[in-house]
């Protein structure tokens, strides 16, 4: 019997072998670990678990850190007059009796994306603040918490000369304030450790008249969970005092933020600066409850909340962030910033410092849910955020 034709060439065989091994291949089985992450992290599974398409929604987060959790109902309509008008209500809450009602509309296409007009009002009572004193030497062991409570009626109008990427414009508001005494038990309130000497605006109440230009350079490629591109923001804003005219004083804020990808942008530096200048009017000062702060989710991640207070503050941050899965990202970052009292103080003497580690959970356009790790002299802490990290406007 005549033997089967070989093959006449390598090529040949090492085909027909790839034929035989595919015929016999099954596929891998995950394990009972790794379906249930995969099938829950889907960006689109978490899309609709938290109600992402418009209408009724639920909202996690919201409040300042140090609130607690906070859950509550929003009504999200980005979509109205085909997708010019955007409307949003929300009213949101945490066990540690912090609540935020907030009613945000806003047109930002208007003539063919020359304008954009924004409304909103914002009722929000925190019965917790933490204040450590004034300064950039101020003590840990001094803490002390106070209650804040503000309603502002805020506008917003801006002009893209070039109808994409810079936006320039005018910000108007009234602002009303109420402080009193902390009513959280972890610390003694404010005004038992500090006199309004100290601490300007403890013992006075007023409200205050806002406003000013601004200008927003954005060429981020998404806004929720940039990979390339940057953005750089100044506000200048005069707070007037009209009750005392005691407490008046005008702001710079300047901002910016620089992503370099790379590896097809599974692999993102991240380059994030921000500063604020505070200049009172004569004979005034800005109340201690308005002043730059620094410490917390999105500054100084190795700090408490709010732990340093002053006339201006400055801090860069850096990460290195990389995807583990589509739904997953982390990071590795470092921090660096403080509080000045006077414009002579601005340099890199006297520095504070954190570094640590952290995760980012995904949808398919945005951080959903972010946990930070820092590190600094004082300790440890963590923080859960229901946002990116220097994600939001200064506004």
């Amino acid at each position: 019997m005549a033997s089967p034709q070989q093959p006449r060439t390598r090529a040949e065989q090492i085909e027909e072998a790839r034929r035989e091994k595919s015929a016999t291949l099954t596929p891998a089985k995950p394990e009972k670990g790794e379906r249930i992450f995969s099938q829950y992290a889907d960006p689109r599974v978490m899309d609709k678990l938290l109600g992402r398409f418009p209408g009724l929604r639920l909202k996690i987060g919201g409040l300042m850190t140090g609130s607690g959790f906070a859950l509550g109902p929003e009504y999200y309509r980005p979509d109205l007059n085909n997708g010019n008008i955007t409307f949003r209500a929300t009213l949101v809450g945490s066990l540690r009796r912090f609540y935020l009602m907030e009613t945000y509309f806003g047109m930002p296409r208007l003539l063919k994306n020359r304008f954009a007009l924004d409304f909103w009002m914002r009722r929000l009572d925190a019965p917790g603040i933490d204040y450590f004193g004034q300064g950039n030497k101020s003590f840990k062991s001094y803490r002390t918490n106070f209650r804040r409570e503000e309603t502002v009626f805020e506008g917003r109008a801006g002009w893209r000369p070039f109808r994409r990427h810079l936006l320039v414009g005018v910000t108007g508001g009234y602002a009303l304030y109420n402080v009193g005494p902390g009513k959280l038990a972890i610390s003694p309130s404010t005004d038992t450790l500090f006199s309004a000497t100290d601490t300007p605006g403890l013992a006075d109440q007023t409200n205050f008249w806002r406003g000013g230009p601004f200008a927003e350079y954005d060429r981020r490629d998404n806004a929720g969970d940039p990979h390339s591109g940057s953005r750089v923001q100044f506000y200048y804003t005069h707070v007037h005092d009209v009750d005392t005219h005691r407490y008046s004083f005008r702001r710079f804020t300047f901002e910016g933020e620089q992503y370099v990808p790379f590896f097809n942008q599974k692999r993102v530096i991240v380059v994030h600066a921000k500063t604020q200048f505070t200049v009172n009017d004569r004979l005034a000062q800005a109340p201690f409850y308005l002043q730059p702060t620094l410490g917390g989710s999105d500054d100084l991640r190795g700090y408490q909340r709010f732990r340093f207070y002053d006339n201006h503050m400055m801090v860069a941050n850096a990460e290195y962030r990389w995807e583990v899965s589509r739904a997953l990202d982390m990071a590795v970052f470092v921090d660096a910033g403080k509080v000045m009292n006077t414009r002579k103080e601005f340099n890199f003497a006297g520095l504070r410092s954190s570094a640590g580690l952290g995760f980012r959970v995904k949808t398919r356009d945005r951080v959903f849910m972010r946990v930070d790790a820092g590190a600094s002299r004082e300790g440890v802490q963590i923080w859960l955020k229901f946002s990116n990290a220097f994600s939001d406007s200064v506004y």
